[in-house]
């Protein structure tokens, strides 16, 4: 697996296309929006080092339309868009009701579980070792 300093990957948001950008040296994620027929540049939607803080709820407005980031990294990777709806009482599904994108960066979460599983089959074998040399 080559080293990547850049992960990004692109989506559509409702009617605008946006990119989801993380550097893995600074620990920042970062979230444009890519130029169209109406729009001449990127314009930056949120920008945030992810370094001291693995648990990250933030609020941006897109055409008007409020969304909510969320973005978890302790030890598997997830990231995702939600439309917030504050009518529903039960917080499931709620989140589950109105999630926009459920990945922003699918790859990354694909590798973060690989290295999840990769480090538990190494450690279990290590404990198994131990206990069959004693």
């Amino acid at each position: 697996m080559k080293f990547k300093r850049f992960e990004e990957h692109s989506h559509q948001l409702e009617n605008t296309r946006i990119k989801a950008n993380y550097d893995r040296l600074l620990c920042r994620f970062r979230l444009l929006t890519l130029p169209d027929n109406t729009q001449s540049e990127t314009e930056v939607i949120t920008d945030k080092y992810l370094l001291l803080s693995p648990f990250h709820n933030g609020r941006f407005t897109l055409n008007d339309v409020e969304y909510q980031l969320k973005i978890r990294w302790f030890l598997i990777w997830h990231s995702s868009i939600i439309k917030p709806n504050s009518r529903s009482q039960d917080k499931a599904k709620r989140d589950s009701k109105n999630v926009i994108i459920p990945e922003l960066l699918p790859y990354k979460r694909k590798t973060s579980i690989m290295l999840c599983i990769y480090v538990f089959l190494i450690t279990s074998l290590k404990i198994g070792l131990s206990l069959y040399a004693v």
